[in-house]
């Protein structure tokens, strides 16, 4: 994602850093969660006054915690895809739930394999944390 700082207003335009309830998007297969919570973490070094998000619009006053709040989801996605994960799943299990997404109420095959790509993004973070272990089936949270 690309991100351009006006320093001298403390403009940020924004892109995929866009502050929507959503949260971080990172369903291309290039795409990295810890890269992207660097970003952020970058983002917010330069404190910005107005974040011009290319999804939210502009966005004033608390930036700072606006950012925070957006890089919590990824956290909040990691705790849902443990609680899911009590008993073992299989990938299609977890992706099928929905976890990210809610539901796939449009383009149903392109937002179940973007569900799909951020599912295996998550598992395998929370396997490099020992969190999740792989089973024959699938995954389940370690004990």
């Amino acid at each position: 994602h690309h991100c351009f700082f006006e320093r001298s207003q403390k403009i940020l335009l924004s892109f995929d850093i866009d502050l929507t309830r959503f949260g971080p998007w990172y369903g291309h297969e290039e795409s990295d969660i810890d890269q992207f919570l660097a970003s952020i973490e970058k983002v917010r070094e330069l404190h910005p006054e107005i974040i011009l998000s290319s999804h939210r619009g502009a966005v004033r006053g608390d930036v700072d915690s606006n950012l925070v709040t957006f890089g919590k989801i990824i956290e909040q996605r990691d705790e849902k895809i443990l609680s899911f994960l009590s008993r073992e799943k299989s990938l299609k299990e977890i992706v099928d739930k929905a976890l990210i997404y809610g539901k796939f109420p449009y383009w149903p095959q392109l937002l179940q394999y973007w569900e799909k790509v951020m599912i295996c993004k998550h598992l395998h973070r929370l396997m490099k944390k020992g969190c999740v272990v792989p089973t024959k089936r699938g995954y389940r949270r370690e004990r």
